[in-house]
């Protein structure tokens, strides 16, 4: 993968973070919950690191070669801490993107 942050990658870890937590409602209020004091960056590395969204790193290294990442890549990284961190980068823009709709 060249770039993990195009919007359709954007996109498909925010849609994949709803669909884990139950919903969007869900998604929000896990998220505040998790870390009251916490940045949105924060939270949602919480709750990704927490098990919300994928437990296993088979599931992560599955999840992440279907957005792109080739096998040799992921040799080179924590798989773990990569998904945490997209998770977290996601989830904090969808989590801003949505406070500000709400004023």
């Amino acid at each position: 993968m060249k770039n993990s942050n195009t919007r359709a990658i954007i996109q498909k870890n925010q849609n994949h973070m709803i669909r884990q937590a139950g919903g969007i409602r869900n998604l929000m209020a896990d998220a505040e919950a998790v870390l009251p004091r916490g940045t949105p960056y924060q939270r949602f590395y919480k709750l990704a690191e927490g098990g919300e969204f994928l437990i296993y790193s088979q599931d992560i290294r599955a999840y992440l070669k279907r957005l792109g990442y080739t096998e040799d890549q992921l040799k080179r990284m924590d798989v773990d801490k990569k998904y945490f961190s997209l998770m977290a980068r996601d989830g904090a823009r969808l989590y801003e993107a949505r406070m500000k709709s709400r004023k």
